[in-house]
């Protein structure tokens, strides 16, 4: 049985980290390997040990949305400081 290839699209980011909501930096396994087999980048993240982060960008309407919320909690959690 021949094994069926995941390949990523010319689309993949090649920023080199991000930053988690949760405080995490991660590395972009992309830069440890320059095979287009999404099963081989996983392979290599895998090596590397800890948390494993598969993504996608969201579109700047997402964007806002997500800043409103955040705005909006962050309001919330200051009145309720003393």
């Amino acid at each position: 049985m021949s094994r069926r290839v995941k390949t990523m699209g010319a689309r993949s980011s090649r920023a080199p980290l991000a930053i988690a909501s949760d405080g995490t930096v991660l590395v972009n396994a992309l830069s440890w390997t320059t095979d287009n087999d999404l099963d081989a980048v996983i392979d290599a993240a895998k090596a590397a040990g800890g948390a494993l982060f598969i993504g996608v960008a969201m579109r700047p309407r997402q964007v806002r949305q997500a800043l409103k919320a955040l705005d909006d909690a962050g309001a919330e959690i200051a009145g309720r400081l003393p």
